[in-house]
């Protein structure tokens, strides 16, 4: 049966995100304080295959957020990122065509430097893609996942404002680099 999913905060005690089958029937409520969701920017994503929805929560006085990932059959829903601080977070992600990661640009590890960090789809086995030794040059601004979901194109700009442009698995392996310096 096809899933829902709705925030709800009408006329309820307990205001906050569900999934339901389409006719309304099986609603389950996921685990978690929605009332911060009021005053922020979203963006909202479902997994190619309809299993998943991953969503960004960016407070309107923060430049980053935090990141979600839920199973559309409501058995789960998980903070991806570290918790965002008013210059700690994420402010981009983008779930591949196989419905297998999610990948994202997040400053969580390193204060102000946007790095590429990749997911499982459920939110699990985080890591990042780009490596520190790229940080000392700049830090990641763009990216795009191919259509076939094998590799990540991703921008970097440096320290002297040119940009370098490369391309990773998206387990971070075979970082190649595509432009040349100029």
């Amino acid at each position: 049966m096809s899933k829902v999913l709705f925030y709800c905060d009408s006329g309820t005690n307990s205001p906050g995100l569900f999934t339901a089958n389409i006719d309304g029937s099986s609603a389950v409520k996921f685990a978690y304080s929605y009332t911060s969701l009021v005053g922020s920017n979203k963006t909202l994503q479902f997994s190619p295959d309809s299993n998943y929805f991953v969503f960004l929560e960016i407070p309107l006085y923060y430049g980053v957020g935090n990141l979600y990932a839920g199973a559309m059959d409501g058995s789960s829903m998980v903070m991806v990122n570290t918790p965002a601080t008013a210059s700690q977070g994420v402010t981009k992600f983008e779930v591949s065509s196989d419905s297998s990661k999610i990948i994202y640009l997040s400053s969580e590890n390193t204060n102000g430097i946007d790095e590429l960090m990749a997911a499982d789809i459920d939110g699990s086995n985080k890591m990042s893609i780009t490596t520190p030794d790229m940080f000392a040059s700049g830090d990641v601004y763009n990216f795009k996942i191919a259509p076939n979901a094998s590799k990540v194109i991703y921008s970097l700009r440096t320290s002297d404002n040119r940009n370098k442009v490369y391309s990773a698995n998206l387990d971070g392996t075979s970082q190649t680099r595509l432009s040349l310096d100029t």
